[in-house]
């Protein structure tokens, strides 16, 4: 009685497909959380340049005369919008309100900043 020739060493073709199958069943998520990183991100780089072109306008508004305070209403370039609200209050205080549109994947989002001021 002879030893069988044939080398026993290595994998059978089920033990490869249970892996690639383990393999395939653990890359799906990563896949898909790749998708909603890259949608979060974009999401935060809007807000950022919103909230910094919101800021912009109202310093800009900081520096006009008190009696030039008005409502605005205008767009930056790239689907970015802004509104200026001025409203005066009992004490003849004026709030300032800004509020930036911005581009997102579905629809638009806004960032809204606020300040008082006081006749000088």
């Amino acid at each position: 009685m002879g030893k069988s020739q044939y080398n026993q060493d290595g994998f059978t073709l089920i033990e490869v497909i249970v892996t690639l199958v383990i393999i395939s069943l653990l890359l799906t998520p990563l896949a898909t959380s790749s998708g909603l990183f890259h949608r979060a991100t974009a999401q935060a780089d809007g807000e950022t340049i919103a909230a910094m072109l919101a800021q912009s306008k109202m310093e800009e508004l900081k520096g006009k005369p008190y009696n030039e305070l008005s409502d605005d209403t205008d767009s930056f370039p790239n689907g970015y919008g802004y509104t200026v609200v001025v409203t005066t209050g009992a004490l003849g205080t004026k709030t300032i309100t800004v509020t930036v549109t911005y581009p997102v994947q579905d629809g638009t989002g806004q960032v809204k900043l606020q300040t008082e001021r006081a006749r000088r």
